[in-house]
């Protein structure tokens, strides 16, 4: 902790060359689009994991058609409310009758093509992280060959291969290694992590959707006869 708050990290900023630099400013500025990336992220899949687990509890509820009527009235700022919207108004202009098989097949497809795009929408954002994460530490590593060759260079030209001359050439090339790695940890890990919830939200959008088809296809036969 004494060295990244401390003078030896600004120490060996100061003294490193215009590459070296470079490449510490750009992760720099990857490690703070990283960390945006994480927090409108969390916030955004909290609250619509939330919003989904009432409209989980909820659809069970459901029993009729006019129940089905005053759920989607009653939430409509729940997130996923737009699936179930879209979803009736596509088996009501099939009619009130029993699907046949192609259409009921078309209806599945549909609801399923609606949870793969609210899915795509969730993901969003998220390959930035992935990027961050496999790249972060190719171009540390980058930084330290270089720096281990501009190294090398001085020795050569003060004809000397004492430890005062090689520490700090070295050090200095390890920082960007270093600052890799810790743009790409946080990143991979977080980047998992919030694929994780995302494939929650997934879970719960086909739960929801199943429950709704089943309950609109007893529905349909109930009027039937």
């Amino acid at each position: 902790m004494k060295f990244l708050f401390g003078n030896a990290l600004w120490h060996l900023l100061a003294q490193s060359d215009f590459i070296t630099k470079i490449i510490m400013f750009g992760l720099l500025l990857v490690s703070i689009l990283c960390w945006t990336v994480i927090f409108y992220k969390w916030v955004q899949l909290s609250e619509k994991s939330k919003q989904l687990d009432k409209l989980v509890a909820k659809i069970d509820t459901v029993h009729t058609h006019k129940d089905i009527t005053n759920f989607l009235y009653e939430n409509q700022s729940l997130y996923g409310r737009k699936l179930l919207s879209e979803y009736m108004n596509a088996r009501k202009s099939l009619g009130n009758k029993k699907l046949e098989y192609y259409e009921q097949e078309d209806l599945d497809y549909q609801r399923y093509a609606m949870i793969d795009e609210l899915v795509f929408q969730e993901s969003s954002y998220l390959l930035i992280l992935f990027i961050a994460a496999a790249c972060g530490p190719l171009i540390g590593l980058f930084g330290t060959v270089w720096g281990l060759m501009h190294s090398f260079m001085s020795i050569a030209q003060k004809h000397t291969a004492d430890i005062v001359t090689v520490a700090p050439g070295i050090a200095e090339a390890l920082l960007t290694t270093l600052a890799g790695l810790m743009v790409a940890i946080p990143a991979l890990i977080m980047y998992h992590y919030l694929t994780h919830r995302v494939r929650l939200i997934e879970h719960d959008l086909c739960q929801i959707s199943d429950t709704l088809a089943r309950v609109t296809k007893t529905l349909i036969l109930d009027v039937k006869e």
